[in-house]
């Protein structure tokens, strides 16, 4: 097997099961993008589209090392 995994939680429940408080206390439930791409499944492939839960702390983290510019230009 070949980094198979298993998401076989209905979208209702994985939405409420990642519910989270925001800065006020509000309690909050997650947006899906593009939620049509998901489907439950006990033998998920690699090439399958799987949720991925991103905070916004976690976003300003990773963003802050990415490099500005035209990618044509960047020094790898």
């Amino acid at each position: 097997m070949c980094g198979r995994t298993s998401c076989h939680l209905p979208r209702d429940v994985l939405t409420r099961a990642c519910a989270y408080r925001d800065r006020q206390g509000q309690q909050r439930l997650p947006e899906w993008r593009d939620p049509e791409k998901y489907y439950p499944s006990y033998n998920k492939s690699p090439q399958s589209s799987s949720p991925v839960l991103l905070s916004r702390l976690h976003l300003e983290k990773v963003t802050s090392w990415i490099p500005t510019g035209p990618v044509s230009t960047q020094q790898y």
